[in-house]
């Protein structure tokens, strides 16, 4: 009885902590748990759902479309010369990693001294990414399109495409009927 309160005011002080971060009231918004926030700007739909342990960092725009789900344990990132938009209607299941930048790489001087380059990750709609994907900077992943489980996205996927594997290459196509 008194984990259920507890969980129960913690899951209120999230979601408080969720609408100061984006400036308005989100009554329609579920936050399951945790959700930390490292600087960066969010702007959020009605009808998402925020499980348990998210975090969105970076000192970029996350944008997150009304109806979505983000999983456990999601890590989003986004940078100032990128961002992160996710369309409405799109389910991103647990242990997800999405990020829009990546190091620089060049001779002669430490990768930890240069700089990041950035390139904006879109999310369309109605977009199912599987549990433990990861979305790499500038990828433009289609409406409908579904992201099997443990996939590293690295390229742009079509409209309906159903991708997967290191690095995820297009298995095939949603059809009318499909049952996974």
């Amino acid at each position: 009885m008194i984990d259920r309160i507890i969980m129960g005011v913690r899951t209120r002080y999230y979601k408080w902590i969720l609408e100061k971060k984006t400036g308005k009231k989100l009554p329609s918004v579920i936050v399951k748990g945790k959700v930390s926030f490292e600087n960066c700007i969010i702007d959020i739909g009605e009808n998402v759902v925020l499980y348990n342990n998210i975090s969105f960092s970076g000192n970029g725009m996350i944008q997150i479309g009304s109806g979505s789900k983000i999983g456990q344990d999601t890590i989003i990132y986004a940078n100032k010369n990128g961002g992160v938009t996710i369309g409405r209607n799109t389910i991103i299941a647990a242990q997800t990693y999405i990020i829009d930048s990546n190091h620089g790489i060049n001779r002669g001087k430490l990768i930890s001294q240069q700089p990041l380059i950035a390139s904006k990750v879109t999310i369309g709609n109605d977009v199912w990414i599987g549990a433990n994907a990861t979305i790499l900077s500038g990828v433009h992943i289609s409406d409908g399109a579904v992201v099997g489980a443990k996939a590293l996205v690295n390229k742009d996927v079509p409209q309906d495409a159903i991708v997967v594997g290191v690095p995820a290459i297009v298995k095939g196509y949603r059809k009318d009927g499909d049952v996974l």
